[in-house]
């Protein structure tokens, strides 16, 4: 009971003000962001006062060390302006996620408890929490007020009801309502569910792949497939393109948009190490309420999606992360279906894959898909892999 009442006040005083405050300080947080992004901007088109060295002696090239440092400095504060333009992006979508929260808690919450009652179930507190991907949880203190215990199944069922949209109780809830007050969670259900499978081949046997590959789900509701192909192949690449899928991983549970977590990881390669490194990175995001699907590339390989009778190619144009200080990554978007599947390749794999045979390769499991294209690579010079090859699969089901 003391762990219900610690979380009923949580949820008051989320209710009554959490929100609100919430949602102002993310918005100032933004305008802060936004003010130093300016800022940055401002100090790179004045340039630098006057002169960095007494002496603007020339170089062996026969440019002063001035022009040199004056251009590196207005390139890194053009960096710093993109990511902090980025970051109050971020923070002023979120605020705007509480906001719409609150006005909805407001609209619902009488109408839920009344329409509640009459199925004999006492609501103290609700509050509707935004998730991401425009969806929302229900978190409410409750209890059944006359009769048997019931199913929380059973309550899911009302809420979908009232609300017209389908809920479940989260992993972890409770599964029955009964005569004390407890804490109960609902969740909107998935419409969809991603099957995976992936292969991949290194270059030299007993040397890790330079190609790292990452499948997971950053929140509920999304998917995410992840291939980057770092510069050469061995360890020294392996950690390369590790780096960036760990980065990838950590930009996507924080809610980044696509094109700030690039121009993010893009400025820490080139200014993590003095010697030039970079790597491709390669990302498919996919809804799984309405199986819309973000494909963001930045010097990776083609992707695939493969319908019932044709195959449909994901070009990409951009550079790699890590080569050029500004970089703008292909972003292209996309409705999936029910049955078909998306196919990310490393270039290890394309050198040797044509589109007629992803076009005409049999449906199946993921994971015989991308061990049938890998075979196919490989028997283009003989079995000696010439690169790195990683070929990811991942097909789109509905949930029933």
């Amino acid at each position: 009971m003391e762990m219900v009442k610690e979380t009923e006040e949580v949820l008051r005083t989320s209710r009554e003000w959490g929100y609100g405050i919430a949602g102002y300080r993310l918005k100032e947080i933004s305008e802060i962001m936004q003010a130093i992004a300016v800022g940055y901007r401002r100090r790179g088109e004045m340039g630098p006062a006057n002169s960095l060295f007494p002496e603007a002696a020339p170089t062996d090239g026969g440019v002063s060390r001035n022009v040199i440092w004056s251009t590196l400095l207005r390139e890194c504060r053009d960096m710093l302006a993109k990511q902090y333009e980025g970051l109050a992006q971020m923070f002023r979508e979120v605020s705007f996620g509480f906001a719409d929260g609150n006005k909805q808690s407001r609209e619902m919450r009488d109408f839920l408890k009344e329409r509640l009652s009459e199925e004999k179930i006492r609501v103290r507190q609700v509050i509707f929490v935004p998730v991401g991907n425009d969806r929302r949880e229900i978190h409410m203190v409750a209890r059944i007020t006359h009769g048997a215990s019931r199913l929380t199944d059973e309550i899911a069922y009302l809420l979908s009801q009232v609300i017209g949209e389908t809920f479940v109780p989260a992993e972890g809830c409770r599964r029955v309502f009964g005569r004390e007050y407890d804490y109960y969670v609902f969740r909107q259900t998935e419409n969809y569910r991603l099957v995976t499978g992936a292969v991949r081949a290194s270059k030299n046997a007993g040397e890790p792949s330079g190609d790292n590959y990452s499948v997971m789900k950053p929140c509920f509701g999304e998917a995410a497939m992840l291939i980057s192909d770092g510069m050469g192949s061995g360890l020294s690449a392996y950690r390369e393109s590790a780096a960036v899928i760990e980065l990838m991983e950590m930009f996507l549970q924080a809610g980044f948009r696509e094109e700030t977590m690039i121009s993010l990881i893009n400025s820490v390669l080139l200014l993590g190490t003095e010697a030039q490194t970079y790597s491709t990175l390669d990302l498919s995001l996919v809804n799984l309420f309405d199986g819309t699907a973000c494909f963001a590339k930045s010097g990776a390989s083609l992707t695939y999606i493969k319908h019932e009778d044709w195959a449909e190619i994901i070009e990409n144009t951009s550079p790699p992360v890590g080569i050029i200080p500004e970089i703008h990554p292909c972003i292209t978007r996309k409705r999936l279906f029910h049955g078909e599947s998306v196919i990310m390749l490393s270039d290890g794999v394309t050198d040797y894959v044509s589109s007629q045979f992803i076009k005409e390769l049999k449906d199946g499991r993921p994971q015989d898909m991308a061990g049938a294209i890998l075979l196919e690579a490989l028997k283009g010079n003989h079995y000696e892999p010439t690169d790195d090859m990683t070929v990811l699969v991942a097909k789109l089901e509905r949930v029933s």
